[in-house]
């Protein structure tokens, strides 16, 4: 046996006696220093992983497991390491679930190994579950490319330069160019053999920040174009991460407190890279559990992100921007602050009772915050912006704290325990449809007549009214706005899930504008009867 290798005997020894410990941080050292004599050893690579995954590391985890792997391909304690950390990380790990009990013994399974193949069995049951999740509510059903609203954007920009009007078209069209650069970064990651059978990860270090600036400018944005798409996410967020030393473990004030110590360690550039680079990490996958429904783990990301980012304003707000980085403008923290705002809506219930975690007066709260935010932050005037950037950062968020307004005070309305009359001016549930209709109307007024929310907004602000017996001088005008609105948002959002399910309302609204007018010109009503779809 070689000098090196006792060394490395010798070394692993002593690591497996401190991880017995606990000491998890001595037993890493340790491993390591026994690869630095022995660096072929995939059992030595293994050990050390799982140190990392006590330590939370859980990046170093994926990697280490990586190399193990490439020396022992059929080391199936490292596959099965390696799915527990892309768990954590929050990428796929059906692949490596599989491989972990592809590599287990056929038969004859030590009672060691038969605990192995019933962690590894739930592990894929579980990694299999989320991605029928994930390709059923996160891939949008499959158009023809001239059906897609960023196509049909791109067709009406000549009208809309010429005549210089706001239009839904400016937001989406600006949103997929970013993200289109960032998928298109993303596909060209790919795993590389090197000397050794040594595999690496190359490609482009920047397409986390092109993807969750589409996402922040509109969410409706997101697509999956192809079946490798998750595969290729994966890949880039750990090249990325990998590239810039992003921060893959601890919560946000960990985070602040490591920022801060490599920013005076080794300045700006290494400190704005990974600081990026993890905040824009936990926005995406802060997007992934919510279009999964995992409102509370979304919830958990996007507020960490929330809190690293008002930290750095307040903190570094005297430093330029080119040296604590775009990270820290308002626009991000204000994109966040309304996916946040959405999935805490998401995660609210009537049927969760009073003792959820969520309440419809936090969600106020954040509603008016971000129309503060808005009010009180305006955009730099010195710097050009896009048309659909100024939309996506003003008016967009402004109306859709405004839509979160209503929805609060309807669903309060609804909780009212009383038996007065929705009629009754003087009962709260009169009062809350009120406010409901008119902070839906704010909202809709708040969108371009061609977005698809303008409509559904007036339309939610129509039925409130309608809830409260509002008279026809009140509706009829309503009822016109949606009507004259929903042809110019079918040029653009025709094709999109939500406009299928909300067609059959506006086809109730526009009979009863119908009936109305009809029975105003025959004399049967007047503008101070009240007419609704139970007329």
């Amino acid at each position: 046996m070689s000098t090196a290798v006792t060394a490395s005997t010798e070394l692993k020894a002593q690591g497996n006696s401190l991880f017995a410990k606990k000491d998890f941080i001595g037993a890493f050292n340790k491993y390591s220093a026994a690869i630095d004599q022995d660096p072929t050893n995939a059992i030595l690579y293994a050990n050390r992983t799982a140190c990392s995954l006590n330590l939370q590391k859980y990046f170093d985890c994926a990697d280490d497991c990586r190399k193990a792997i490439e020396i022992d391909p059929g080391y199936s304690k490292a596959w099965g390491r390696l799915a527990t950390a892309q768990d954590a990380i929050g990428n796929p790990s059906l692949e490596a679930w599989s491989k972990a009990l592809e590599t287990l013994p056929g038969e004859n399974l030590s009672p060691g190994e038969l605990r192995q193949k019933e962690q590894y069995e739930e592990g894929l049951r579980l990694a299999k579950e989320k991605f029928e999740n994930v390709s059923t509510r996160l891939v949008p059903v499959a158009l023809r490319p001239d059906q897609l609203p960023w196509t049909r954007a791109v067709a009406l920009m000549p009208e809309l330069i010429a005549n210089q009007q706001d239009s839904s078209a400016w937001v989406i069209l600006k949103a997929y160019q970013e993200f289109s650069e960032g998928v298109k970064t993303m596909k060209l990651v790919k795993r590389v053999e090197q000397v050794g059978q040594r595999t690496v990860i190359v490609g482009i270090p920047n397409a986390l920040s092109n993807l969750s600036n589409g996402i922040l400018r509109d969410r409706r944005v997101f697509h999956i174009d192809g079946p490798k798409w998750i595969t290729n996410f994966t890949d880039q967020m750990l090249l990325e991460a990998l590239e810039y030393n992003a921060w893959d473990r601890g919560d946000a004030a960990s985070v602040i407190e490591q920022a801060q110590a490599r920013q005076r360690e080794k300045g700006w550039k290494a400190t704005r890279r990974a600081l990026s680079c993890t905040i824009r990490g936990w926005i995406m996958r802060g997007f992934f559990e919510n279009g999964l429904k995992n409102n509370e783990q979304a919830l958990k990301f996007y507020g960490w992100a929330l809190e690293v980012l008002d930290w750095g304003r307040k903190a570094w707000k005297d430093v330029p921007s080119e040296d604590r980085g775009a990270i820290f403008e308002s626009s991000v923290a204000r994109g966040v602050r309304v996916l946040h705002m959405n999935t805490y809506m998401q995660a609210w219930s009537p049927d969760l009772g009073e003792d959820q975690p969520y309440s419809l007066e936090e969600l106020l709260e954040e509603a008016d915050d971000i129309i503060r935010d808005v009010d009180n932050n305006p955009l730099d005037p010195r710097q050009t912006y896009d048309p659909g950037f100024v939309l996506s950062f003003t008016s967009y968020p402004r109306g859709t704290a405004l839509a979160v307004k209503g929805y609060c005070h309807a669903e309060m309305a609804a909780l009212v325990d009383d038996d007065g009359d929705e009629d009754d001016e003087s009962s709260p549930r009169h009062e809350h449809y009120v406010k409901s209709a008119e902070y839906y109307v704010q909202a809709g007024s708040s969108l371009p007549e061609d977005d698809e929310d303008h409509a559904w907004f007036l339309n939610c602000a129509l039925q409130k009214f309608w809830l409260c017996g509002a008279p026809l001088r009140v509706t009829l005008p309503i009822m016109k706005r949606i009507r004259l609105a929903i042809p110019k948002m079918k040029r653009i959002w025709e094709n999109s899930p939500p406009f299928a399910k909300r067609e059959p309302s506006y086809q109730q609204t526009m009979r009863v504008e119908k009936d109305a007018l009809e029975g105003i010109e025959e004399g049967k009503y007047t503008l101070t009867d009240v007419m609704n779809l139970s007329h």
